[in-house]
């Protein structure tokens, strides 16, 4: 099985694209939850919220459906501004749910 880590996970999709570029100029192009969907062997290359929380159900079952499907929504929505840092940031959290910088836990209101 392959590892499940966020750095792992970059590795071996590094270069992501924002929502609108065409996917099909560019065979095997993704998004930042596309490489989440695909790291679990779930063939979505541009998934939509629905689709990106049962990944990360997947990547980490500890989540509660409610929280998968908000870090989903936070997800598309950097990547889709083109701000991969931050998807890949929430990404992180959402694999590894930790408390921020500024010591405020991270919830799903």
């Amino acid at each position: 099985m392959p590892s499940h880590t966020i750095a792992a996970i970059q590795a071996r999709f590094p270069h992501p694209h924002r929502a609108g570029f065409s996917p099909v100029s560019v065979p095997g192009s993704y998004c930042v939850g596309g490489a989440l969907c695909l790291s679990t062997d779930r063939l979505w290359y541009w998934p939509d919220r629905r689709q990106l929380t049962l990944a990360l159900l997947d990547l980490n079952p500890t989540l509660s459906q409610t929280t998968a499907f908000w870090y989903a929504t936070r997800i598309i929505g950097a990547n889709d501004r083109e701000e991969f840092a931050r998807a890949w940031a929430f990404a992180a959290r959402a694999l590894h749910p930790r408390s921020d910088a500024e010591g405020e836990t991270i919830s799903s209101t």
